[in-house]
């Protein structure tokens, strides 16, 4: 991924805030925090690991010849 739009730094960086979300998420089931907290950063580490996978596909259909494409979406369409 290093001839695209989106850097592996990039990618990294959201990794480790979605980390960071996810421990959050623990501690504030820990604290017994109220549902509602809880599910709105529940919903908040949802997008952004949303965002993430979209950014991955993104990447993975920029990179390679077009004959590949076409493989490539098929092969993604069925991981969703």
């Amino acid at each position: 991924m290093t001839n695209n739009k989106f850097p592996i730094s990039n990618l990294d960086s959201r990794i480790s805030k979605i980390i960071g979300q996810s421990q959050g998420i623990r501690k504030m089931i820990n604290d017994k925090k109220s549902c509602l907290e809880i599910v709105q950063q529940i919903a908040a580490a949802r997008a952004a690991l949303a965002k993430l996978g979209g950014l991955v596909l993104v990447s993975s259909c920029k990179t390679g010849s077009d004959k590949n494409l076409e493989k490539k979406i098929q092969e993604l369409t069925k991981l969703l």
